[in-house]
């Protein structure tokens, strides 16, 4: 009887023992594939790009084909005129212009001078030649030859030395007039060349564009 009992024994536990075993392979098996599995993460598409500008052309306004054309100018050294262009000529405006600076410089002093030695309706029987100083170029030397002092008749004629001098660069640019060709015609440009060898002057060209 007790032999049966330890065979019996024998034989079951064994099973049992692999039964446990297998529950527990299988467990663990879950388990670790449970914890070994991730989450699958789905990235959104990223979002289309912005649509390009619209293109704007800008078209250039047409060219009048008719109207007024502005002439165009250049000094003249020498050569043969171009057809289409002609010869003018015209005060020099940079004498003329210094001419005038010089004398107005030089007469406001003298008026400054008049006015206070000899204001307006007063007999200036102080100074007699004061009054002169009123009047631009000749006053300065009147006033210079009725002065009292020898200082005052320098400094009168000094003055009108300097009024000369202004004003005869301003008649000098108005007398030396320069010489321009003048074109009138929006498509043509006029090119200015040195003469070549021997000749003289210069050559213009004039090219319609």
């Amino acid at each position: 009887m007790r032999a049966l009992a330890i065979l019996a024994f024998i034989v079951f536990v064994p099973a049992t023992a692999f039964a446990d075993g297998d529950d527990d392979a299988t467990v663990k098996t879950v388990i670790r594939d449970h914890v070994d599995a991730k989450p699958e993460v789905t990235t959104p598409p990223p979002p289309p790009p912005p649509p390009p500008p619209p293109v704007v052309v800008v078209k250039a306004p047409p060219k009048p084909t008719s109207g007024y054309v502005v002439p165009s100018f250049t000094s003249y050294e020498g050569g043969k005129i171009p057809e289409g262009a002609k010869l003018i000529s015209e005060p020099n405006m940079t004498l003329v212009g210094a001419g005038l600076t010089v004398l107005g410089l030089s007469y406001v002093p003298s008026v400054i001078a008049a006015a206070a030695a000899c204001p307006p309706q007063s007999a200036c029987t102080a100074t007699p030649g004061a009054g002169w100083l009123y009047l631009p170029i000749v006053g300065p030397f009147v006033t210079a030859a009725k002065a009292t002092s020898t200082g005052g008749a320098a400094l009168a004629g000094f003055d009108g030395a300097v009024q000369v001098t202004g004003a005869a660069l301003a008649v000098a640019g108005l007398v030396a007039q320069k010489k321009l060709v003048m074109w009138q015609d929006k498509n043509a440009k006029l090119t200015v060349t040195p003469g070549a060898g021997n000749a003289a002057g210069v050559s213009l060209t004039l090219t319609h564009l």
